[in-house]
């Protein structure tokens, strides 16, 4: 049976707008985040933020992407402005082994070197999103874990395609997540379930929610600020 959408926005708050509090609709003042697991394939932290800090995980630090490493507890800023990503350093940070010393525009497959070794990967790899990913190539890893960080503007993209934001082998159509508003949603060309509750193609997403298709599953997890 097909999802009822009115009802199921009366049940719950939407995603986005239980993450934020009492944020106004497209307000990206505050940033938020959550984590994505995704069966077979691994787990990324999602933050919807449009200006969010890396540092030191510890926690007097209280950054957007803490990372168990030798760096700053506040190491840098990255913004995303009309698609474009802004860096910004507050200690050590080369771009492709250059140096950078002030605001710098990031381009696909740009190789960040943050303070002496943690080595990261910053990609737009689907040309119809401006949602970009974060991948640490060095020994060090983020608290909590997680395989990657996406940086989700308007949506992310998973399924088998080499140029979606998660590569997810195996399966046979695409899932989007997506911002409608306040509401982050999910879509598929195939039937799937919310918490065992059938959809037909698109549904509202809320937070801890378990997501499965015939080939596909996936929990949505709210991550602590």
């Amino acid at each position: 049976m097909a999802c009822d959408p009115v009802s199921n926005c009366r049940e719950a708050k939407s995603f986005e707008t239980d993450l934020l509090g009492d944020s106004l609709p497209g307000d990206r003042s505050v940033n938020s985040k959550f984590f994505a697991w995704i069966d077979s394939v691994g787990g990324y932290l999602v933050l919807l933020g449009d200006s969010l800090v890396l540092g030191q995980a510890v926690p007097e630090s209280n950054v957007d992407i803490p990372v168990l490493a030798d760096i700053q507890r506040r190491h840098l800023l990255i913004s995303r402005s009309h698609g474009d990503y802004l860096i910004e350093p507050f200690a050590e940070v080369r771009i492709n082994d250059q140096p950078v010393f002030g605001k710098s525009l990031l381009k696909h497959s740009d190789r960040i070197t943050i303070g002496r070794e943690l080595n990261v990967v910053f990609s737009q790899p689907h040309v119809l999103s401006d949602s970009a990913r974060l991948d640490i190539r060095s020994r060090h890893r983020t608290r909590p874990f997680s395989d990657a960080i996406l940086l989700m503007a308007e949506s992310c993209v998973l399924g088998a395609s080499a140029d979606n934001h998660v590569v997810c082998p195996g399966w046979s159509r695409d899932v989007l997540l997506f911002r409608d508003g306040p509401q982050i949603k999910c879509r598929s060309m195939q039937a799937f379930a919310v918490n065992g509750r059938f959809c037909d193609g698109q549904a509202i997403l809320r937070p801890n929610c378990r997501v499965e298709g015939e080939d596909f599953s996936l929990s949505l997890e709210q991550a602590s600020a």
